[in-house]
């Protein structure tokens, strides 16, 4: 939950200052989660916390940890401790599912299981009652969350590729590198696989039924797909030719070349990789302005659902300008804008545009694909082109006075620019040694959108100091204004440089 907020740097930094400090030293803290070393602290000049801390790994049961749960298991079965061994065969120990199993047993049985015949009707239970159609029984979620943790986060080709290799038997028992090394250890954090006596292995064999190499296949990226003819056309902004691009590659993808139009079946089986790759490509070269993510966040604070609902379609076409002469997108496709200056979110479309009228909810049903997110706007110091930048007047601030208390006009506390509430605000350290003073405010853009800065000082050393500037959307937007720039000069008023602001995927 701490590494959701965007003060978590702060708040793990404000850990180890503590730990630093005598009079506070003698205090604990225990994080529980999920979460690498390096999520922790990203900041290479910030010290780690694992050198501080003490990493408690957990396990899986063993049959002398889980023999407690036997008891439960004798109002159904002459021989509890015996089910309860095949039960760990099909978990490995996890304490979720084996829980669950014995729950399963309990429930589902209203009479004893024959003498002699617990496998073979365990067996049968957690096929029925777990693997098929497993989606729909994953109650409370744990496979689900298990699979989101595979194919969400930016190494997903190379969590699948590495699980694909290890359930195959053809783990390289060669030395790794540290890149190598990384994804293995997010492999391991899924909890998906497990190292047993130095070799990596599905985890128990629930999941291997489930994670299989079909479900594999279905979520590595497709073979038949070439980015580069979309990518080239989108870096050239070449808007409608791109669009027909994407059209033409979810065609393929979906093996709907001839028909030219996709199904809700096609939406549904269409390989997540797949969808980010062609989705990422025209957030960032749109800087934020088009892309499913982007239309989805639009669809979605519509109150729009997979579930057709006309209001609210119709709604979101006109929210994105996909009405034109008071006629739909189908009808009016060339007269539509290709062009940066669209609404928001009114590009990729073209896939739709030959739907039969017959066939509802393709669009509605790609805008709540849960492998679609919505991402952070981050700093980047590529160019954008100077017909699209945005001429405001200057504001300079000196930020060499902050750490003596001494603001410019506007600049106010983080929790009242950013609107959040007192349990999310950002902690600033201030120490002896390391002074620190993080500040926020409305920057008015005049015709454009305002947004929000947040400016983050810290003092390494008598001649250094850290600046750390981060740049919102103002709070009725989910995107920031093209062409952002801000200049960093020195203390005299001399430019030193000049930074642009592009989207960029914050995986």
């Amino acid at each position: 939950m701490i590494l959701s907020f965007d003060f978590s740097e702060g708040f793990f930094s404000l850990l180890r200052a503590l730990h630093e400090d005598k009079n506070f030293n003698r205090l604990n803290f225990v994080l529980l989660g999920v979460f690498l070393d390096s999520d922790l602290v990203k900041n290479v000049k910030t010290s780690p916390l694992t050198n501080i801390a003490v990493q408690i790994k957990l396990k899986g049961f063993t049959y002398e940890e889980a023999l407690p749960l036997a008891g439960g298991l004798a109002e159904k079965t002459n021989n509890p401790q015996e089910l309860l061994k095949f039960i760990l065969e099909w978990t490995g120990g996890q304490p979720f599912l084996t829980q669950k199993l014995c729950l399963l047993v309990v429930k589902e049985l209203e009479d004893y299981i024959p003498g002699g015949n617990e496998k073979a009707w365990l067996d049968n239970l957690v096929r029925t009652e777990i693997i098929v159609n497993w989606e729909e029984k994953d109650a409370p979620e744990h496979l689900r969350t298990i699979q989101d943790r595979i194919l969400y986060p930016k190494t997903a080709i190379e969590l699948l590729k590495l699980y694909q290799i290890i359930i195959q038997g053809k783990e390289n028992s060669t030395e790794s590198t540290a890149t190598e090394n990384q994804v293995i250890e997010e492999l391991l954090l899924t909890g998906l696989v497990v190292r047993r006596y130095g070799k990596l292995e599905v985890a128990n064999k629930i999941y291997g039924e489930i994670f299989n190499q079909e479900w594999i296949e279905k979520h590595l990226p497709s073979s038949v797909a070439d980015y580069s003819q979309l990518r080239n056309l989108l870096a050239d902004q070449k808007w409608k030719e791109a669009d027909e691009e994407t059209a033409k590659l979810m065609f393929k993808i979906a093996n709907r070349e001839i028909e030219g139009w996709l199904r809700v079946e096609d939406i549904e089986q269409f390989p997540i990789t797949d969808l980010q790759t062609i989705d990422k490509l025209w957030v960032e070269y749109s800087n934020g302005r088009f892309g499913f993510s982007v239309q989805k966040q639009i669809y979605q604070d519509l109150g729009g659902t997979k579930e057709f609902n006309q209001k609210i379609t119709e709604a979101f076409w006109q929210k994105v300008g996909l009405v034109v002469n008071n006629k739909p997108y189908w009808s009016e496709y060339n007269n539509l804008t290709f062009d940066i200056s669209a609404p928001l979110g009114h590009l990729p479309i073209r896939y739709d545009i030959e739907t039969p009228a017959s066939v509802f909810g393709v669009v509605e049903e790609l805008l709540s694909h849960p492998g679609l997110v919505f991402q952070k706007l981050e700093t980047n110091q590529e160019s954008i082109p100077p017909q699209k930048l945005i001429n405001v007047e200057q504001s300079v601030t000196n930020l060499s006075q902050w750490l003596n208390n001494i603001f410019d006009s506007g600049w106010q506390m983080v929790e009242d620019i950013l609107e959040i509430k007192e349990t999310e605000l950002l902690f600033a350290v201030r120490s002896q040694s390391n002074p620190r003073v993080i500040k926020a405010k409305k920057i008015n853009l005049g015709k454009q959108d305002n947004i929000r800065m947040v400016v983050d000082v810290m003092s390494i050393s008598n001649n250094q100091r850290s600046i750390i500037v981060s740049v919102y959307p103002s709070k009725d937007r989910t995107y920031l204004p093209l062409g952002l720039k801000f200049d960093i000069l020195d203390s005299s008023g001399e430019f030193l440089q000049q930074k642009q602001l592009i989207v960029k995927i914050n995986g």
